[in-house]
């Protein structure tokens, strides 16, 4: 929860409370599958994935594949299509 700020430490601590209250769903071949559907979708849309949002896209895949929300502070993650975010 490093952070010089207490106001975005004590966001990371309730954003961290929150999120253990669920399942971690880990990458298989399946989330892979759709991951690569959701990299077409965005390059046909004629958009590109910067590598920094690498990550953040098997994050969306697992989310889309079992057809879950995305729970995050990113907004971001509203580039990846399919996938329902909630911000907190």
């Amino acid at each position: 929860m490093a952070s010089r700020d207490d106001a975005t430490r004590a966001r990371r601590l309730s954003t961290l409370t929150v999120a253990s209250r669920y399942t971690v769903l880990a990458p298989d071949r399946i989330v892979a599958s759709v991951w690569s559907q959701m990299m077409t979708e965005i390059a046909k849309a004629g958009r590109s994935m910067p590598k920094s949002r690498v990550n953040d896209a098997w994050i969306a895949a697992t989310a889309r594949m079992h057809d879950l929300p995305v729970i995050t502070q990113d907004a971001g993650f509203t580039a990846f299509p399919g996938v329902q975010v909630i911000r907190v």
